[in-house]
């Protein structure tokens, strides 16, 4: 008995031991196995490696090499094949900006690799794949295969009218490269129009710039001028301090080949000031270098030796990130091949461990069976299996709801930007709506004389006709004698000579809306810098007038207009839509000055052989320190985003062009005056 107690107590124990053995030892080591929640957690991180490699890929690569390697480091550990994708085509980019071209062919083949085996193609990667292989061929000067890569990008984006713009605007560069300036600015005007006709702001800055730098080429400056201030004035909206900075240097250049060398030196000290705020040494070299071309043209020769010599500073400093730069990226593992074969022998080890696991608990298992009664075996095992299968089933269902909830975020996420993009084109159609309200409103008035007096000059007309018609009757003088009381009847009953004045005046009223209206339109071509027309005789006051029609929204709300007309001011020769500018830049300041309630008054004067034209306002003045800046090119006292700088220097441009001359008297919380002086003969300098 006591033996088979001992035997009993020695099974039960042994039992204890096999069961241990055969679940708790598999759940500890399955639990050190990587879980759902590790690799979300992993993807989540690659994530926002990925966001912060493509943030700093314009204004600081280093960065953004290291995030784009740290994210393919841990696609590869979780076999992650779009996020590898994505983040080797970010540093396939970044080597081809560094001039590291046999690197960024390698790491581009190694894209197209990965996309031929994986199952599903993601078009965007493949466009912006294609768009890179151009470029990279264009830095090589293989610039036919460049533009079979751009083409292609083209074909893949069909419909997608950012990519075909954007592959356009790279095709024009290569057309430009190749010295094919025809093609290249048929190709970037196309883009152009393809990224207005459906609304897309983020290639316009490219096209603008490459549009600018054709023209440039060609001549032309003021349209040269034109796109680049467009493009600036995008990206100071976009806060790129980067490319507001290389636009600049590139104004500065071109104010220099127009040996334009006051404004040159403003621009550059701007490019200057800005590329010290973000360290960007190429940039502050570029200012330097062209600083000192402007003042040796100047024979300033003190300041010329000056900006060389910071130049060189600039230079010096770059070349010492550069040389980090290389050997970071000599020191860094990009070798992806290697990697990859690394990951895939970690995984066939996992594997092999996994299998040796399975084998070592079956061993366990047919131990525990040999020793262990079978039926309490069994019955351990289903009960384990039924627990495992409810678990699973718990997971399962919980898996599904997860699913569910990130299906709901993502209609939530679709209908969100659906109302954003809504809400930006309501606030689009509502500031386009307030411009041409103005414009409709003043030009009604006019319309409605027209109107009024067209149906006043029927009713007269047809009283006089009655009495044409009595004359025509008369042949002979007895008919003469009989019709003579019914006409003077009839001119009695019309009120003959009242109807005659009447007739003149509808006609002047019709005539005066028709002048008017003519007038309200002509103003709109004040936008315009050109004057294809030439010289004219010019009433200065007609074109303030129309000015301030333009004007009215603004003004009438809060501002009054005191006109102090010299009634005998002669006309003036002047490029009338450059003059309309001017004016209309002065009363744009001055409308932004008054904060509040305010007036503006505009007085003209007549001399021998000149006139004046003052504008002064009662708004909040300018410094007195800073009054001899006021007309030098992108010197602005208005917040930023508010104003480039460059209204007062173009109206002192068009004023010099004129012969005249412009002045400024200016007391803080008090107002401002502008004073203009032109003579009344081209010719003739004030």
């Amino acid at each position: 008995m006591e033996s088979a107690n001992n035997v009993l107590i020695f099974g039960n124990m042994m039992k204890k031991h096999i069961l241990l053995l055969v679940f708790i030892l598999p759940i500890t080591v399955l639990g050190q196995l990587p879980n759902k929640e590790d690799v979300a957690g992993i993807k989540n991180k690659i994530e926002t490696l990925t966001k912060k490699a493509r943030k700093w890929a314009v204004n600081d690569i280093d960065s953004s090499l290291t995030y784009a390697q740290q994210a393919v480091e841990l696609a590869y550990s979780i076999d992650d094949k779009p996020s590898l994708q994505a983040n080797l085509l970010i540093i396939g980019s970044g080597f081809s900006q560094l001039k590291e071209y046999k690197r960024a062919m390698k790491v581009l083949d190694k894209v197209e690799m990965l996309m031929d085996q994986s199952s599903e193609r993601d078009q965007q990667l493949e466009i912006r794949l294609a768009n890179e292989r151009g470029i990279l061929q264009r830095e090589l000067m293989n610039y036919e295969k460049a533009l079979v890569y751009h083409q292609k990008a083209i074909d893949l984006a069909a419909a997608d009218t950012y990519e075909i713009a954007n592959a356009q605007v790279l095709m024009g560069m290569v057309y430009k490269e190749q010295g094919k300036d025809s093609l290249a600015l048929a190709t970037q005007l196309a883009a152009l129009g393809v990224q207005e006709k459906q609304g897309n702001g983020k290639v316009l800055s490219a096209s603008w710039m490459e549009l600018g730098l054709l023209y440039e080429r060609f001549g032309d400056y003021e349209k040269a001028f034109s796109y680049f201030n467009m493009a600036l004035m995008q990206e100071e909206d976009r806060g790129n301090t980067k490319a507001v900075t290389n636009i600049i240097n590139t104004l500065a250049s071109s104010y220099a080949k127009q040996m334009k060398a006051h404004s040159s030196i403003g621009a550059s000290e701007k490019a200057l000031h800005l590329a010290q705020q973000t360290k960007d040494y190429a940039a502050a070299a570029e200012a330097c270098k062209n600083l000192a071309t402007c003042y040796r043209a100047l024979k300033q020769f003190e300041e010329s030796l000056e900006f060389e010599n910071l130049a060189d500073v600039y230079k010096n400093q770059l070349l010492d990130i550069e040389k980090k730069r290389l050997v970071t990226v000599m020191q860094a593992n990009f070798d992806l091949t290697q990697k990859e074969l690394e990951n895939q022998a970690l995984r066939e080890q996992e594997k092999m461990l996994q299998q040796d696991l399975r084998r070592q608990m079956a061993m366990i298992a047919f131990i525990g069976l040999a020793l262990v009664l079978a039926l309490a075996l069994l019955f351990s095992l289903y009960r384990f299996n039924q627990s495992r299968k409810k678990t699973n089933e718990l997971l399962t269902q919980q898996n599904e709801a997860i699913q569910e909830q990130k299906r709901d975020l993502e209609r939530a996420m679709d209908q969100l930007k659906a109302a954003q993009s809504q809400l930006i084109q309501s606030e689009k159609m509502a500031s386009l709506g307030q411009l041409t309200a103005g414009i409709a409103h003043e030009i009604n008035n006019p319309v409605n004389f027209i109107y009024s007096g067209i149906a006043g000059l029927k009713k007269n007309l047809r009283a006089l006709l009655e009495i044409v018609d009595q004359y025509d009757a008369i042949d002979n003088q007895e008919v003469f004698v009989e019709k003579m009381p019914v006409i003077q009847q009839l001119k009695s009953n019309v009120d003959y000579q009242e109807v005659r004045e009447d007739i003149d005046e509808l006609l002047h009223s019709i005539e005066d809306g028709a002048e008017r209206t003519g007038e309200i339109v002509k103003s709109l071509r004040t936008f315009s810098y050109t004057d294809a027309v030439g010289l004219n005789k010019v009433n200065v006051h007609k074109n303030i007038d129309s000015t301030l029609v333009l004007l009215q929204n603004e003004i009438k709300d809060h501002i009054t207009i005191h006109k102090q007309y010299d009634s005998n001011l002669p006309e003036i020769d002047s490029y009338n839509g450059q003059l309309n500018q001017v004016i209309m830049n002065l009363l744009s300041n001055s409308i932004q000055a008054i904060d509040g309630t305010g007036s503006i008054t505009i007085a003209t004067k007549s001399f021998s052989d000149t006139i004046e034209i003052s504008i002064s306002d009662t708004g909040k003045g300018i410094p007195k320190e800073e009054q001899h800046r006021i007309f030098e090119p992108f010197f602005t006292t208005k917040e930023v985003g508010k104003g480039t700088g460059l209204g007062l220097s173009i109206s002192y441009g068009i004023i010099q062009n004129h012969k005249g001359e412009i002045t400024l008297e200016s007391e803080e919380d008090k107002g401002t005056i502008f004073t203009i002086r032109l003579p009344l003969v081209q010719g003739v300098e004030v």
